[in-house]
C-alpha cells in the first residue's frame, strides 16, 4: 500500500476486516463493520477526514439496512478520487457465513463500473483462497465461491 501510494498512479488503502468475522450471520452487522474498518484505515492512510466520513455514513446505513453499503462507499470513493483505486482487504478468510458471501457479491457487483465508478483492483488477503470455500447454509446446501472468476482473484 506504502509503496503504491509513494509512486503517485493509485490510491491503495489496505483494511483489517477481521472484525466482521463476529457477524457470522448477520450482513448488516458485518458489512457495517467491513465499512467501518474502510473509514478508520482511511483516516489513518490518507489523512483527509472526507473519506473517513463518506464511510461513516455508509456504515451507518449498512447497520440498519444490510444491503450494498460497501459497494456504494466503493463507488463513492472511486468516483471521488482523481486516482484509480486499489484496496487490499486483509483477513478475508476469517469471514464466514452470509458476511463473506455478501462481501463477494458485492465486489462482483461493482466490478463492470472499474475503474471510473469502482476500485481499479481488489485484492483479498488471507491465509486461505476465497476460491476454495465451501459454506454450508442452514438448509444443509453447500454454497461454493465459484461466483469469482480465477481471472478477477489475480
Amino acid at each position: 500500500m506504502h509503496f503504491i501510494n509513494t509512486q503517485g498512479q493509485y490510491r491503495a488503502l489496505c483494511v483489517n476486516i477481521e472484525a466482521a468475522q463476529a457477524a457470522r450471520n448477520d450482513v448488516a452487522s458485518g458489512i457495517a463493520t467491513i465499512v467501518s474498518a474502510m473509514g478508520r484505515a482511511a483516516d489513518i492512510y490518507w489523512k483527509d477526514p472526507s473519506w473517513s466520513q463518506l464511510a461513516w455514513q455508509e456504515s451507518q446505513q449498512a447497520a440498519s439496512q444490510g444491503k450494498d453499503s460497501l459497494t456504494g462507499v466503493l463507488q463513492r470513493w472511486s468516483l471521488a478520487s482523481d486516482k484509480p483505486l486499489i484496496i487490499f482487504f486483509d483477513e478475508v478468510d476469517a469471514l464466514v457465513g452470509d458476511t463473506l458471501i455478501s462481501l463477494l457479491r458485492q465486489i462482483r457487483a461493482g466490478y463492470a463500473q472499474r475503474p471510473e465508478a469502482f476500485p481499479q483492483s481488489m485484492v483479498l488477503c488471507g491465509v486461505r483462497d476465497v476460491r476454495d470455500y465451501r459454506i454450508h447454509r442452514s438448509d444443509g446446501e453447500i454454497i461454493t465461491g465459484g461466483w469469482l472468476h480465477p481471472q478477477w482473484c489475480r
